[in-house]
């Protein structure tokens, strides 16, 4: 019997687990090294099953932009067997590019995380770099209205 795909992503995580379209951040926050004012909002991403073809699209294995599902699920099972996938997970991220995959960690500093949480530390952070504008700069002139 073929494991469920959420089953697939559970048994290469160790830090922590995300089924299959969670939607989830990582501190990539566009534009964070300008003012604060210029901040954009963090990319939101959407977690792929580790069997999805548009996770493994462009790589070694599958060069192809359309790899074969069923050649992808044969891929997974075979690196799983191997060991080999690591902690890793596919998130299709959503740019101002157009949408692009990455794989990204579940640990550190840029490591997954709900969303909500993500949006929650990028406004503690933009609240931290205004307050030192206004302590460095003295005043309001400098920082504008959220």
């Amino acid at each position: 019997m073929e494991p469920e795909l959420s089953e697939v992503v559970s048994q290469t995580t160790t830090g922590r687990r995300f089924a299959p379209n969670s939607v989830v951040g990582a501190r990539r926050w566009p534009k964070c090294l300008l003012h604060p004012d210029c901040w954009e909002r963090p990319l939101q991403g959407t977690v792929l099953a580790i069997d999805d073809p548009r996770a493994w699209a462009g790589t070694t294995a599958f060069p192809s932009d359309e790899p074969d599902p069923l050649a992808v699920r044969n891929h997974v099972l075979k690196c799983r067997e191997h060991r080999t996938l690591g902690q890793d997970l596919p998130v299709l991220w959503a740019t101002d590019k157009g949408p692009i995959v990455r794989w990204q960690s579940t640990f550190g500093l840029h490591c997954l995380k709900p969303y909500d949480e993500d949006l929650n530390e990028w406004f503690m952070e933009r609240a931290r770099a205004c307050a030192n504008i206004r302590r460095v700069f003295g005043g309001e002139a400098l920082v504008m209205a959220a």
